[in-house]
């Protein structure tokens, strides 16, 4: 009886778990409904901080920073000094123009 009901809890588990949001992630191909804000604490603020202004292995600070659109939309896509790029990270347009808009918003 034991091992039965120890059969039943795991099957109920890995059924549970097979129940998660649909949404999508970060990291798959399809693109992500994340907010600019989103996407920027879960890739960027290890380095950059959540005010962008952290700096952490040579990270610049955002909240300074002097780049346009153009220009930060070129460093996501393909990287600068010790940032990768997060073109396959960010997986479509949509993002990388969400990031770049919150980004701009740090500035003092």
């Amino acid at each position: 009886m034991v091992l039965k009901n120890f059969v039943g809890f795991f099957v109920i588990l890995a059924v549970l778990a097979s129940c998660g949001e649909s949404g999508t992630d970060v990291n798959t191909s399809v693109p992500s409904a994340l907010s600019g804000k989103e996407l920027f604490v879960n890739n960027c603020a290890a380095c950059h901080g959540m005010d962008g202004a952290l700096g952490v292995s040579g990270a610049s600070d955002l909240s300074k920073s002097k780049l346009n659109t153009e220009e930060i939309i070129k460093i996501l896509k393909n990287g600068r000094n010790g940032m990768p790029a997060f073109e396959s990270i960010l997986k479509s347009k949509e993002n990388m123009d969400a990031v770049t808009t919150y980004t701009l918003e740090l500035r003092k």
